[in-house]
């Protein structure tokens, strides 16, 4: 399944390097197809594995969900072939699948031979807290995250508060409860132990709205669940011991502070879009366990309204990647092509897996493995 063919290519890339600028250079080492239209990509470190696993969803020529599990590779070592009727999934480790489905209280265990190994209760009520869910859609940016196989994280969404986006009273309900939580897991139960981790101030001002919320989530070697947001110039880890650190970093992109949404436009979908490609935004958290290094996507400012009146996409801003150290120092921001896609990224041991929709179609997806020098 795997072809592989050579790729020779020179790009002097600008890296701002802390207080520095130097020229440097990242280069293309690798090109890999992966044959098929592939969705929902994560790439992350797993304490169950122990090194870097690379996930995807396609659907095959039966109409089955294929779920891929990659472990060191873009290509999978073991496969779950999964009906379509589950709303909600997460991974446990290459043997384990867990799947929700709507309407059922109970979770669904699951082998890569589609077998249920386990039907699980939930129990998620935790003394003197508010009924909350627990977001258990397994994304690029969100949590669950497995610790290891008997402990779990998971995003934490207070039920009673469907409009903290437009009420700032519901809003500071909602941001002064921990953002995680602690849940432990094995076959017959899914159970929520303690809420872990602060979200940022910000979320509690009268000048925060609802897109500055959404955060990246990525867990390193030590276990400290790391999170990024689309507009904080931060990164926010929690420590084992449940204390929280903050770490700055800043795009020589980011001009200016973003300006908050209008509420009142939140559904508005021209003025979202408008927002959203005039803005500098940070995107998809990665953490590279072969290099400890974080990677950072940044989302450059561009022109929503051309002169022909034509209006661009934000989804295709240019972008570059922000690197930084084991202890969260900022060590380069590197202009990536823009013809490359930054929504699809996954990493291998020789460097960065990054989609190339050029040498992609509908039945190929091409990655690009780039070798990033610091």
């Amino acid at each position: 399944m795997k072809q592989t063919i050579l790729f020779i290519l020179s790009i002097s890339l600008l890296i701002s390097v802390s207080a520095q600028t130097e020229e440097r250079l990242t280069y293309p080492i690798d090109t890999l197809f992966i044959p098929h239209h592939i969705t929902k990509i994560r790439s992350y470190y797993s304490a169950v594995e122990e090194t870097q696993v690379n996930t995807y969803f396609f659907i095959d020529s039966a109409g089955y969900a294929v779920f891929n599990y990659c472990i060191n590779s873009l290509y999978p070592t073991t496969t779950f072939v999964l009906d379509n009727n589950f709303s909600n999934y997460f991974v446990v480790d290459c043997n384990n699948i867990i799947l929700e489905y709507q309407g059922d209280d109970r979770l669904f265990c699951k082998d890569n031979a589609n077998n249920i190994t386990g039907i699980l209760e939930r129990d998620i009520g935790m003394e003197g807290d508010e009924p909350y869910a627990l977001w258990t859609w397994q994304y690029a940016y969100y949590v669950p995250l497995c610790q290891d196989s008997g402990l779990l994280y998971s995003h934490r969404v207070l039920k009673s508060l469907n409009n903290y986006k437009k009420n700032l009273e519901s809003r500071e309900r909602k941001f002064s409860q921990p953002m995680i939580t602690e849940c432990t897991l094995n076959k017959e139960r899914f159970a929520a132990q303690r809420g872990i981790g602060l979200y940022p101030a910000s979320h509690l001002s009268k000048d925060s709205t609802y897109n500055h919320y959404w955060f990246w989530t990525a867990m390193n070697k030590d276990l400290d669940i790391v999170t990024a947001y689309f507009f904080i110039d931060s990164l926010y880890v929690i420590h084992r011991d449940n204390t929280q650190s903050r770490h700055f970093f800043k795009s020589q992109y980011q001009h200016h502070v973003n300006e908050t949404i209008d509420t009142a436009k939140a559904n508005d979908y021209l003025y979202l879009s408008e927002k959203s490609c005039e803005s500098t935004s940070y995107m998809y958290l990665r953490y590279d366990a072969y290099r400890d290094l974080y990677y950072v996507v940044v989302s450059k400012a561009m022109t929503y309204e051309n002169e022909d009146g034509t209006h661009n996409d934000a989804a295709d801003k240019p972008w570059s990647l922000i690197v930084l150290d084991s202890e969260f120092n900022q060590k380069a921001e590197i202009d990536m092509p823009n013809h490359l896609s930054k929504h699809e990224l996954m990493i291998v041991p020789e460097g960065l897996a990054v989609k190339d929709p050029t040498l992609s179609d509908k039945n190929n997806f091409c990655f690009i493995i780039y070798n990033i020098e610091l």
